[in-house]
């Protein structure tokens, strides 16, 4: 309830007003069994009941009542009737009009602080978020939410308006006949109760299962390639039909719950409908009530009994939208980056790893261990080593991604825990070693990083890059779409754009991760030469396993499986005493 609160804050004025124009809806309904019953009196008696102020209110808006006809009072009062229900429409309109706009406004306000709060999540809290839940939480709980906000949240209110209200009118006919007609009302309210309880339960297992059937198409969908190509459409459907029946048996359930619900409702309803005709028509024959009371007092009783019917349904919304409102604030709850250290500080300098060691979460074993080396400024440097040795770990580490376990990190004389995380990655191009491109064309992929980049700049860019005809590549230029993740593309080619992206920027330090792995070494060569040649005079980290890139750096890295260094020296120096050295260059002779 105190998450539904604050997401309303802001537009709780809007909320009150659409409050206050449907308690006035709501008074006028409850007037209107009145009117029934002053035209009742006046057909029956040609009088009305002087003890009733409601009605002595409405006959006395009446022209001269006294003395006009019967059939003109029957008309003035079917006029009334009419100019209540159109205020009534307009108000209940109004009402529905504002609390509508107000919860559109919530929930955009809700999306855009859950996205951009998702976007500032440290990147270690993404290990162990699914990211098909995350999907869900952004679009399906946000609609149970906003569903409830804009069709329940205002109506909740209007319910217990109505039969508080019309408890009052029916107690202010006939008390003996009032508590009658409220006999069953605990029984609906105990059982909506319960029904809401359950409800939240069982929608709040039935969201989890939907989470996972989100995460299964989300990975088919990234996977297809691999699925394809591995024949294993069918491994894969029926791995989807398991987690859609386990879905399937938690709808079955909530649906049953509901099948249960509604027609003891509707029983206990249409029993409460019997006693009243029963005791009004037996408080009628003992004189004790009029026709014209137990038509009114009718009218309150079925006041009564649709907004407790209709609470369990309301109910059962709120249920699913609080269940919906934790699973969003689960997200927003979790703790950003912290967006504090140094700024504006020049990280073209050496760069130095003291005794680092660095263990992922949830895994035992250390990626690093004991990593010292210092990197002098401008110099080209290559992070070399059999797969999973670390060589990436120690990027992520400079980026920091993540924090080392033990030991420090220190650039141009800064330790990189003092420096802003944001700043830090603004003074860094990176090419990361799976290029991953946006939905949008070449030169929007290239300047995303450099929105205001001229056409002229990125033609010297993109021909750094590898791209010497690029019109003659791509018929369509810097506007040809790349489809979703680059998939129009070929492996160099996105790599290639990747780079472009990259050097859009102004950097301090140059990060290549593998960039050139789906290049030719003639092209790789070129590539590296013009590159080395744009961004001389700043530091330049590549990992890589060729040795045509490790022969021009100017100081290699080698590092063990167990993620310690093995060796650090120049190429010349490395050649013919670093043993995984020596078994790559063996290993290229014999292919």
């Amino acid at each position: 309830m105190k998450r539904a609160y604050l997401l309303i804050k802001p537009w709780i004025f809007q909320f009150l007003i659409a409050i206050l124009l449907l308690l006035i809806n709501v008074i006028i309904r409850t007037v209107e069994p009145k009117i029934l019953q002053t035209a009742i009196e006046f057909l029956q008696f040609k009088k009305i009941d002087q003890n009733d102020k409601i009605i002595l209110f409405i006959a006395n808006l009446l022209p001269n009542n006294d003395s006009i006809a019967l059939s003109k009072v029957m008309l003035q009062l079917g006029l009334l009737f009419l100019v209540m229900a159109l205020m009534r429409s307009i108000m209940g309109l109004t009402s529905k009009a504002i609390s509508i706009n107000a919860s559109e406004s919530a929930i955009y306000s809700l999306r855009t602080r859950l996205f951009l709060h998702i976007q500032k999540l440290p990147i270690p809290t993404f290990d162990n978020l699914n990211k098909g839940e995350i999907i869900q939480r952004l679009s399906g709980d946000l609609e149970t939410v906003k569903n409830f906000l804009s069709g329940q949240s205002v109506e909740f209110i209007r319910l217990i308006f109505t039969a508080s209200i019309a408890s009052y009118m029916l107690f202010n006919i006939y008390t003996p006949f009032a508590l009658i007609c409220l006999s069953l009302s605990p029984i609906i309210l105990i059982v909506s109760i319960v029904f809401f309880r359950y409800e939240t339960k069982i929608w709040e297992k039935h969201e989890e299962e939907a989470d996972k059937l989100t995460q299964i198409v989300q990975e088919n969908f990234n996977g297809i390639k691999s699925i394809q190509a591995y024949n294993k459409q069918k491994t894969e459907k029926e791995k989807f039909d398991d987690q859609n029946f386990n879905k399937l048996e938690i709808g079955l359930k909530h649906n049953k719950l509901h099948t249960f619900f509604w027609p003891s409702m509707d029983f206990v309803t249409l029993c409460q409908t019997g006693i009243i005709i029963i005791a009004g028509g037996f408080f009628v024959y003992k004189g004790k009530m009029t026709i014209a009371q137990l038509a009114a007092a009718f009218s309150y009783a079925g006041m009564i009994s649709w907004p407790l019917k209709m609470i369990g349904r309301v109910s059962s919304q709120m249920g699913m939208a609080f269940v919906a409102l934790d699973r969003i604030f689960e997200i927003i709850e979790l703790p950003q980056e912290k967006e504090v250290g140094i700024k504006n500080i020049d990280l073209n300098g050496d760069i130095v790893f003291k005794n680092i060691n660095f263990r992922y979460p949830k895994n035992e074993i250390e990626s690093l261990k004991n990593i010292d080396f210092e990197i002098p400024k401008g110099r080209k440097v290559a992070l070399v080593g059999q797969f999973s040795s670390g060589k990436t770990t120690i990027i992520k580490l400079l980026m920091r991604f993540y924090e080392p376990s033990k030991g420090s990190i220190i650039i141009n004389n800064h330790l990189i825990s003092e420096i802003n995380p944001q700043y830090l990655r603004s003074r860094i191009a990176y090419v990361t070693q799976q290029p991953y491109l946006f939905s949008m064309g070449i030169g929007e992929n290239i300047k995303y990083n450099n929105p205001v980049l001229e056409d002229e700049a990125i033609n010297h860019i993109i021909k750094i890059s590898g791209f010497p005809n690029f019109n003659e590549t791509f018929n369509n230029g810097f506007d040809t779409a790349v489809g979703e993740k680059g998939v129009s593309l070929s492996g160099g080619q996105k790599q290639r754009i990747s780079l472009a992206r990259a050097l859009s920027k102004d950097f301090d330090i140059l990060i290549l991760d593998d960039f050139t792995s789906a290049l030719d070494k003639k092209t790789e060569k070129n590539v590296l030469k013009d590159v080395f040649e744009y961004v001389k005079g700043k530091t330049s980290i590549l990992v890589t396993h060729r040795i045509e890139t490790m022969k021009q750096c100017d100081l290699i890295i080698v590092l063990n499986n167990d993620g310690s260094i093995e060796n650090i020296g120049n190429p010349d120096s490395l050649w013919n005493t670093s043993p995984y050295l020596i078994q790559l260059q063996n290993s290229l002779k014999i292919d």
